[in-house]
Parts: structure tokens; sequence; C-alpha cells
């Protein structure tokens, strides 16, 4: 019931700053762009659009969320609540996992994706993971610039290979990269489906463990106190 609670309230927080308004444009401008390609490209470039942009949104708003909530001394608020630091973490997770489901699947139907199963899984697992390490660089720096600068990296290890992949230049070890499984999720259903929709599990558990942990030493020092 907490988490549940936690989630909508993140929710309504994400209405209110307008994550569903830019959203809704975005949805609007991607359309555009994939009706005016020719209709044999479509469902490559929805799949990028997909991976690069909704699937990985947490990725690029995680640093302007936690500086905002520092400055509403939100996270300072843990510290003295019965919040479970692995329950902020997931309700953050799943909370803009949701927009970024909405989103692919209007981008799918409107390339004309025959995958749309495959392509809505990879997309929520796809954002967990993103808003994690989001969450995680954001705790690490001070500053929104300097979050920025450190996502690029990231883009470009997780962007590349699985850009790579959708045009064919693919290896089966490849697929232990989370954006690559999440490709190949988008592509079709075969006998890797399963596999990768456990690679990206371990990733998400992995991931998980490692950002509990660093905000867990953060909110005990906002307490005051170390026991």
């Amino acid at each position: 019931m907490r988490l549940k609670n936690l989630i909508l309230g993140d929710m309504k927080f994400q209405y209110k700053y307008g994550f569903y308004a830019v959203y809704l444009i975005l949805v609007i401008l991607y359309s555009c762009i994939l009706f005016a390609l020719p209709e044999g490209w479509r469902e490559k470039a929805a799949d990028i659009m997909i991976l690069t942009d909704p699937a990985a949104m947490g990725l690029f708003f995680m640093g302007a969320i936690l500086m905002l909530e520092k400055s509403q001394r939100v996270i300072n608020s843990i510290a003295v609540s019965p919040v479970e630091t692995w329950e902020y973490i997931i309700s953050k997770a799943v909370s803009i996992s949701i927009i970024s489901v909405l989103v692919a699947l209007v981008l799918s139907l409107i390339s004309g994706k025959s995958n749309v199963f495959g392509t809505l899984t990879g997309t929520f697992l796809g954002s967990i993971i993103f808003t994690m390490l989001g969450l995680w660089i954001a705790m690490k720096v001070k500053t929104l610039n300097s979050f920025m600068v450190c996502t690029v990296p990231i883009e470009i290890i997780f962007f590349v290979p699985a850009i790579l992949y959708l045009f064919g230049i693919q290896s089966k070890w490849m697929l232990l990269l989370p954006a690559c499984a999440i490709m190949h999720m988008y592509m079709g259903y075969d006998s890797y489906f399963f596999l990768c929709l456990l690679i990206c599990v371990i990733w998400s558990t992995l991931i998980l463990y490692l950002v509990n942990k660093t905000f867990a030493k953060v909110v005990r020092n906002m307490g005051g106190m170390k026991l």
C-alpha cells in the first residue's frame, strides 16, 4: 500500500511539473516524423525513437527531479520517515516507466509494428534500468550541468551498440548489454526473447542493489547520525 501511494504521488508530481504535457508534444512530433518517412523505414525508426527517448527518459529527467526534490527537502524527509530507500527508488522507476510505455504504445501503433507486446515489455524494463542509472548519477553530482555531462558516456555505451544491432551488426554476446537485449525484444519473438527478458531483469536487480546502497548512505548522512 505504501509503495502504491508513493507511485501515485510521483505520478501526480510528474503531471504537475509537465512531464505528461511534454511527452504529448513529443508524441505528436515523433508521429509527424514517422508519417513523413517511407513505410519501410518506419518500424526501425520507431525502434530507435522508443529506445533513445521514452525508454531512456528517466536517464534524462532524474537529474532535474532529484535536484528539485533536494530543494524541496523531500530527500531529507525520507531520513525521518518509515519509507524505505528501495521503495523510493522503485516508485520513481515505475512511475516514469508508465509514461514510457504509453509513448511506446502510440509510436508502435503509428509505425505499424507487429511486435507491440515485445516493444512495451522492453520499454518498461529499459525505463526501469535507465531511471535507476539516472538516479544513481544524480546522487553523485551536485549540479544539473554535471549530471548532463555524466549521462553522455552512458548514452554512447548503451545506444550505439543497440543501433548497430538493429541494423544487422550482431553478435550473441551483444545481448549481454541491456540496450541490445531490449532492442532484440523490439525486433520480435524468437528463442532468445526470454533470454533477453532475463538479462534485463538481472541488470535491473543489480542496478537496484547499487542505487539502493548509494541512496541509503546519502539518507543516513542526511539524518545526521550514524548508528
